[in-house]
């Protein structure tokens, strides 16, 4: 995506880039990855993995997307990739559907919703525990092969 217009994302994943805080969701700096395309709440950060490249520069996570607290399911992951071209002319965003049997796969019920609502980030920094020492392989697509999607981008 050409940068043209998009002024406020590219001061803002530059800034990211620069101060690369902790993503966690208990951190006292915790910030949200700017993303080009935004209208939902990104839940967690897990897999964090600031990338810098000869062709791109940006973040890589896991997330999940929500418009209200919610319980995050197997299914409801996304792989993404927020940076720029190493030369900053283009934007470079990258979400994936990912799937995990560390995480439940059946529907929420009433009382995992009130669970939730209950203490938001202690929820949401318990899903963090249990996928930030996952393995790559643990996630279908394995993770490896996404960074290495990403890490092949060039740009002209």
């Amino acid at each position: 995506i050409p940068i043209e217009g998009m002024e406020g994302y590219v001061t803002s994943i530059n800034r990211l880039m620069t101060e690369k805080p902790s993503l966690a969701v208990d951190s006292a700096e915790y910030v949200r990855v700017p993303i080009p395309f935004n209208g939902a709440a990104q839940l967690i950060h897990a897999q964090v993995n600031y990338i810098e490249t000869d062709t791109v520069r940006g973040v890589s996570f896991i997330s999940a997307y929500a418009q209200m607290d919610y319980p995050i399911m197997s299914s409801s992951l996304e792989y993404n990739f927020s940076g720029l071209s190493a030369d900053g002319k283009y934007i470079i965003w990258l979400e994936y559907p990912l799937y995990t049997e560390l995480l439940p796969t059946r529907r929420p019920t009433d009382n995992d919703v009130y669970q939730v609502n209950l203490d938001p980030p202690k929820y949401y920094k318990s899903v963090e525990n249990i996928l930030n020492p996952a393995a790559p392989s643990d996630f279908q697509p394995d993770l490896d092969v996404l960074l290495a999607l990403v890490q092949s981008v060039h740009t002209r």
